[in-house]
């Protein structure tokens, strides 16, 4: 019971050790994703991959303003439908309560392509997140592509790495 005490502990004081470290500044990162769609909309596809690159100014130590583009395709159940593609392009801002954990939201363009042909439309984000350490971060977001009031929603799991 000691000895878990002890390691508890340490790994605690090694996650606040590593999450001090300040978000301001310039940053620029990818990452990777694993998604699976949640509307009515995205019935007929299954689970899907995007990657993406994320650019982010820390403005001080609990905000940062962000920009994003990326490219996310949702693979089809059946063989007669195209994938979903979308290649979103947003920008938006992430919040730090806490030094290791962040909130965040982004807005922009959406080109849907698929079937044969393309088109565009709002496209946006909300999630959280978790700092693993100054590189690394997980994090969790709903994405959606509206268009005439006809919303393409999905979850996304997101493996991001800062390169600076």
């Amino acid at each position: 019971m000691k000895k878990l005490f002890i390691l508890s502990l340490a790994v605690m004081l090694y996650l606040n050790s590593i999450g001090q470290e300040s978000v301001q500044g310039f940053r620029i990162g990818g990452g990777l994703s694993v998604v699976a769609p949640v509307g009515t909309n995205l019935k007929p596809y299954s689970v899907g991959v995007g990657l993406d690159l994320l650019g982010q100014y820390g403005v001080s130590s609990q905000f940062a303003i962000t920009g994003d583009v990326g490219y996310t395709t949702i693979f089809a159940k059946d063989d007669g439908v195209d994938a979903f593609n979308v290649i979103p392009i947003r920008a938006g801002i992430r919040f730090y309560p806490s030094s290791q954990f962040f909130l965040g939201g982004k807005a922009g363009v959406g080109i849907i392509t698929g079937s044969g042909n393309s088109t565009s439309g709002f496209a946006y984000a909300v999630g959280a997140g978790f700092r693993m350490d100054d590189k690394l971060d997980i994090g969790l977001n709903y994405e959606a592509v509206s268009k005439n009031s006809i919303s393409s929603p999905y979850i996304g799991l997101r493996l991001g790495y800062f390169f600076n």
